[in-house]
């Protein structure tokens, strides 16, 4: 009898060895996987997390089936892991407002955001940069001076300033992107906010020609909108719609909106009616403006041929001012 004891006593320590090394080596497993991906010394880890789990499943079969107990290390094995998950899920309810200030932060190196935005406002003006082009500033090296042009660039055609934000989205330096997509957003929602206000203005007012007012501004912060460059694909093209019936709708002279329907479709797929429109607003008016614009439309479509007859026709008939193409200065001489 005491022999079967002492046996049972020995299987039962190897038993608790072989689980313990087990759980060792899961632990050693888990490490390897997630120390690449994962900051292990951030109790928010993901390794902390399933390391909880295991300690939870190690000291359950400790004393479910070996009735041991571990004394005191159950706590400690368990305490940091409980901080951790804590801190995790903090992290995760106020990622939001974390990660926006982290950016601020991160780009401009200081907890005061606001302060120092305003003195980046007056210290660094667009005309400081006069030396270099945008363009040249933005293809430079030194990633300060490109975020505080970024910051400092101002323009009142919106499509100028998102043109600059696209090409710096695609530079090297993180924090430059980080900066420039914050930006886009901003100006994103500085449209869609300007719009939803005056949409509500619209809707108090009660005085017909305030309304009347009140369309002509919504429809322009629309064409702004659509002709900036922030929008692609399917919002563009809903975005383009929208802003159609909005001029279909505008009490507007008919040549102001002859005007306007050639500018938006200028960016849209129907390219028969825009040729139309422009060939229907030249013989009425023969704009030496929407002149160039039909130009543009055939070297476009290749069509250089017609192009060519085209803007001999026009010249003949004195619109000194319609721009020459490129491509025809040498043959045109």
């Amino acid at each position: 009898m005491v022999i079967n004891n002492e046996g049972t006593r020995s299987l039962k320590q190897v038993s608790i060895i072989g689980i313990s090394f087990l759980f060792f080596l899961v632990e050693i497993l888990l490490l390897i996987m997630l120390s690449k991906n994962d900051d292990i010394l951030n109790f928010r880890s993901l390794f902390w997390i399933l390391h909880l789990a295991l300690s939870i499943i190690f000291i359950f079969v400790y004393k479910r089936f070996f009735q041991e107990s571990i004394g005191y290390y159950d706590v400690f094995i368990i305490i940091f892991p409980v901080v951790g998950i804590f801190l995790f899920f903090m992290d995760e309810i106020f990622s939001i407002w974390k990660v926006k200030k982290a950016i601020a932060e991160e780009v401009l190196g200081n907890n005061e955001v606001e302060e120092i935005l305003q003195k980046l406002k007056k210290d660094y003006i667009v005309s400081e940069f006069d030396v270099m082009s945008s363009y040249d500033l933005l293809s430079s090296s030194n990633n300060d001076n490109k975020k505080k042009f970024l910051f400092s660039f101002e323009s009142k055609d919106p499509k100028l300033k998102v043109e600059m934000l696209q090409r710096a989205l695609q530079d090297e330096n993180t924090e430059v992107i980080h900066y420039a997509a914050t930006e886009v957003n901003k100006l994103d929602a500085g449209i869609q906010e300007k719009i939803n206000n005056i949409e509500k203005e619209k809707i108090k007012e009660t005085d017909k020609e305030e309304i009347k007012k009140l369309d002509y501004k919504i429809f322009k912060l629309y064409k702004s909108y659509v002709d900036s460059g922030l929008l692609f694909g399917e919002i563009l093209n809903f975005y383009q719609n929208k802003t159609l019936e909005i001029l279909k709708n505008l009490q507007i002279s008919e040549k102001e909106r002859e005007f306007f329907l050639i500018e938006l479709y200028e960016n849209m797929s129907n390219e028969s009616d825009y040729e139309n429109l422009l060939k229907d607003r030249i013989s009425k008016y023969s704009e030496s403006e929407i002149i160039t614009k039909y130009l543009k439309f055939l070297y476009r479509q290749n069509r250089f041929e017609e192009l060519i007859n085209e803007y001999r026709k026009y010249e003949k008939m004195g619109n000194s001012q319609i721009e020459k193409p490129v491509f025809l200065e040498e043959i045109l001489l």
